[in-house]
């Protein structure tokens, strides 16, 4: 029961750090594209 809970967390835990790390990615691109936007204009 105990690693059947634990395997049942493990998941949750990987898409949460996976998300998080997407949004991080996401927004650093973003930066990148907004500063890249700037000194074309």
């Amino acid at each position: 029961m105990e690693f059947k809970s634990k395997f049942r967390r493990y998941p949750n835990a990987f898409s949460y750090y996976f998300f998080v790390i997407f949004l991080n990615s996401s927004s650093f691109v973003f930066n990148i594209l907004s500063i890249t936007g700037l000194k074309t204009f």
